[in-house]
């Protein structure tokens, strides 16, 4: 009986300590089996990123060309033909980019197809853009067929360049148009841009920096729009001499839509309280 007890007694202690002992439990139940079958692949859509939306998208253009908004905006815009060289291109950007400005380029589409690095440069540097025709003639020479030609085929070559459009902003060549032109291009969707202040840095004989500094300095108003061309490197060395005179005056630097939504938003506030008086 005593020997019976004794066996039962260290069989079960050695129960216990198989139970305490990590090496001694038993084998947990087999798990399911993984399956090694590869996940279906699930395409997520292309994102195909979008346009950006001008700050005129909405706009109805004017046959009158704008010529500028009111002095006491305190902001002026600064804007570059291209069309015939790219020379000063690269200083402008650089010039604008570290300044953390953004001004109006208008481009011809031979410009674009001729220097389409150029105009992508300008775009990648978030400039606004502005259509300047196709071959930059006189458009008071020119028929409604060929203006729309001109207009519409600049605008493809700005798109396949910069990879977004200039329209609604507009510049005629030469500054040259009539009450008939003007009449044909607002109708096409497009608002004419002149300017304030010629920098006449394309006229006549080359003009170094210091006369585009002050030509610049002596007719340049708040509200105003300045012209230079980026075929001028002496305009594009200009520049920091020009905005840090601006800044001292408290005038910002913007681009000609900023320019013009604060002209549109000051006429219909006009408009408005010549209602309220009537």
């Amino acid at each position: 009986m005593r020997k019976s007890y004794l066996c039962f007694a260290l069989f079960a202690g050695a129960t216990a300590v198989a139970t305490l002992l990590p090496g001694c439990r038993r084998s947990p139940a087999p798990a399911a089996p993984v399956s090694l079958a590869p996940k279906p692949v699930v395409s997520a859509a292309p994102v195909v990123p979008a346009k950006p939306v001008s700050p005129l998208a909405n706009l109805t253009p004017e046959a009158d060309q704008f010529l500028g908004s009111q002095p006491d905006a305190k902001m002026v815009a600064m804007t570059f033909d291209a069309g015939a060289d790219d020379e000063a291109v690269p200083l402008l950007v650089k010039t604008l980019t570290e300044r953390h400005l953004k001004c109006t380029f208008f481009l011809t589409g031979a410009f674009c197809k001729r220097f389409p690095e150029k105009c992508k440069m300008i775009a990648d540097a978030g400039m606004e853009l502005g259509n300047h025709s196709f071959h930059h003639p006189k458009f008071t020479t020119k028929s409604a067929e060929q203006i729309h030609e001109e207009l519409t085929t600049a605008e493809a070559e700005i798109e396949k360049a910069c990879r977004r459009g200039a329209k609604p902003l507009f510049r005629y060549p030469y500054g040259d148009s009539d009450k008939r032109v003007r009449a044909i291009v607002a109708k096409e969707g497009y608002q004419g841009i002149s300017w304030s202040v010629d920098s006449l840095d394309s006229v006549g004989q080359p003009k170094d920096a210091e006369f585009v500094i002050q030509r610049i300095e002596k007719k340049l108003k708040p509200g105003g729009i300045t012209l230079m061309h980026v075929s001028r490197i002496e305009s594009a060395k200009s520049l920091p001499t020009i905005i840090d005179w601006l800044d001292a005056q408290g005038v910002k630097v913007v681009p000609v839509s900023e320019l013009l939504e604060a002209y549109l938003h000051e006429k219909e506030l006009k408009r408005s309280m010549t209602k309220s008086k009537k």
